[in-house]
């Protein structure tokens, strides 16, 4: 079975780095009645609640502080990041 992508990471506005989210899931999450506790306590699997981590656009550091979150994703992400800050400092 194939694993779910990484979503893109980018630097905010404050030098932070995080996943891109996704507004329309960020809108649903967000209007839709329910909250990440609520999506907690159900059985999904860790790739899914992963992904929707990403998708909401998480902070890459407080992903890596999840539960859920493997060491090789969390290894991932911060890989993307470190790049992500280098391409910024380059940046004018």
């Amino acid at each position: 079975m194939a694993k779910h992508p990484m979503q893109p990471i980018e630097i905010d506005d404050r030098g932070c780095p995080r996943f891109k989210a996704n507004a329309i899931v960020r809108y649903l999450l967000d209007e839709g009645g329910i909250d990440l506790n609520q999506i907690a306590i159900k059985n999904f699997s860790a790739e899914d609640q992963m992904q929707l981590a990403q998708l909401i656009g998480y902070s890459v550091g407080g992903y890596g502080e999840l539960d859920y979150v493997t060491d090789e994703s969390y290894d991932e992400a911060e890989a993307a990041a470190d790049a992500a800050l280098a391409v910024a400092k380059e940046s004018p």
